[in-house]
Order: structure tokens, then sequence, then C-alpha cells
């Protein structure tokens, strides 16, 4: 007896980074929706590639600068789509100096759709208190694909 064979395509991951000199400390000082600096991110991969899933993934260093208490709403949006929203996922006692880290990984597949695609991504952020809270995001996509 024998088997058709059958080639199955390869898998790979490309990690695209906006550059880190384009991740700048950013304060908000409001209890308005406040955006931590969109980054555009340009897809590169091989000739003939086919994307298969792509993450987008955005790590906030947060820091409050005041002596007031905090809760801080974040938002992740790819291509204007907002893919993350939560109320109240960080919060700070009234003390000046504390300081968290939160990553949001989010499926952009449906955002992200061609090889050479400049990809908009764009964290925000809403303070409960109109005080100094400083951030500091990094942006990723992890791309998937195939090729031949």
């Amino acid at each position: 007896m024998s088997f058709p064979t059958k080639r199955v395509p390869e898998v790979r991951v490309e990690v695209e980074q906006a550059a880190p000199a384009e991740n700048p400390v950013v304060e908000a000082n409001t209890t308005n929706e406040t955006s931590l600096g969109a980054k555009d991110i340009t897809v590169s991969l091989p000739t003939g590639a086919t994307i298969r899933s792509v993450v987008a993934l955005a790590r906030i260093s947060i820091m409050n600068n005041a002596a007031t208490a905090q809760k801080i709403d974040l938002k992740l949006k790819v291509e204007g789509v907002t893919l993350f929203s939560q109320l109240d996922v960080v919060g700070f006692p009234a003390a000046e100096g504390l300081s968290a880290g939160y990553v949001i990984a989010e499926d952009a597949s449906d955002e992200v759709t061609a090889v050479g695609q400049v990809v908009t991504v764009e964290a925000l952020a809403t303070l409960s208190a109109a005080a100094a809270v400083r951030f500091q995001v990094e942006y990723f996509l992890f791309v998937s694909y195939t090729t031949g």
C-alpha cells in the first residue's frame, strides 16, 4: 500500500519592531484618553511569502510620577481598529515613583494582510486622576508566514 505524499509548507515567524529610538517617554496628566505614541512598522518578509497570522504586542512601562492614587485604562489599536480595551488594568496607591509593566498581545491577522504593508500600532491610556503618570511603549508584530 502506498500513501500519497503531500508537501507541508514550513511556517516561519518574523518579528518586526518599531525602532527603539522611536519610543519616547510620554507623560499623561489628564483624565482624557492619551495616545502613548503611534508607531508605523513595515512588514518585511521574503518575496513570495504568504502571511498566515499576526500578533501585535505592546510592552508598556508605567511610572506614577505623583503621590496620587491611579486606576489606568489601556487600549491597543492596530490600523485604527481597537483590539484591546480594558478598564482599571493597572492601579497605583497614592505614592510617587511606583512602577509597573503591562504587556498586551492581540491577534491582528485581519488588520495585517500584506507583505510591505506599513502597519500603524498605537497604545492609549486613560487615568482616573489628573496627575503625572509616565509611559514608555515598545511595539512588535509577530508575523507567521509560509513561502513557496
